[in-house]
């Protein structure tokens, strides 16, 4: 159970991300402590080394050539 719950635990990631842009956005709340901060960084980093936007974009573009769009 604590395991699940961790998995909710905003502290643990910091923020969200803005999905839809070009660069890297994680919004986090206004009243986060220096833990979700660094969290928040930390998520940033993973994103770009995963090319997370690159991913998307190419998901995307792969769904709407499948579809026909």
């Amino acid at each position: 159970l604590k395991g699940t719950l961790k998995s909710f635990d905003a502290t643990q990631y910091g923020g969200a991300p803005l999905l839809g842009l070009n660069g890297l956005v994680v919004k986090t709340h206004g009243s986060a402590k220096a833990g979700e901060i660094t969290n928040s960084i930390l998520q940033c980093v993973t994103f770009k080394e995963q090319d997370i936007n690159g991913r998307i974009r190419k998901n995307i573009l792969s769904s709407a050539e499948q579809e026909g769009m």
